[in-house]
């Protein structure tokens, strides 16, 4: 009986702690932790202000956004071609693996983590055109 209780608590402490950690990472984002990612990694290239271009295109009102169709900015026609509306979850798989999902794109950067993906896509979220 004395095995089976330790067992039990031993169980119960460590369900606590699986609980604890998976609560702290926010299934969608924190924007502000997005926006320093961007800042430090993003933002050599890509802009969060509307019609300012860089190496890659302006980001402000990416989220919803045709793939390769904002003006003034010179896509590959792998991306132009794509077929791709930039939902959320499609950042999420490019950011990913920019060429797994549009073979051809000039895009050379990719984020491993998945909570920053989730962080930079919810700053990605906020910005607006």
């Amino acid at each position: 009986m004395k095995t089976i209780r330790i067992l039990g608590a031993a169980a119960t402490g460590l369900l606590a702690v699986a609980v604890a950690q998976s609560a702290s990472a926010d299934p969608h984002g924190d924007a502000a932790k997005g926006k320093a990612l961007f800042n430090s990694q993003c933002s050599l290239c890509h802009s969060a202000t509307p019609g300012e271009e860089g190496a890659g295109p302006s980001l402000a009102g990416v989220v919803g956004r045709k793939a390769g169709s904002e003006s003034g900015f010179p896509f590959t026609k792998a991306l132009k071609g794509s077929g791709l509306t930039w939902t959320k979850d499609n950042l999420e798989k490019f950011l990913a693996g920019p060429g797994k999902l549009v073979p051809g794109t000039a895009m050379p950067i990719t984020l491993n983590k998945d909570q920053d993906r989730d962080n930079v896509v919810a700053y990605l979220a906020t910005l607006k055109k």
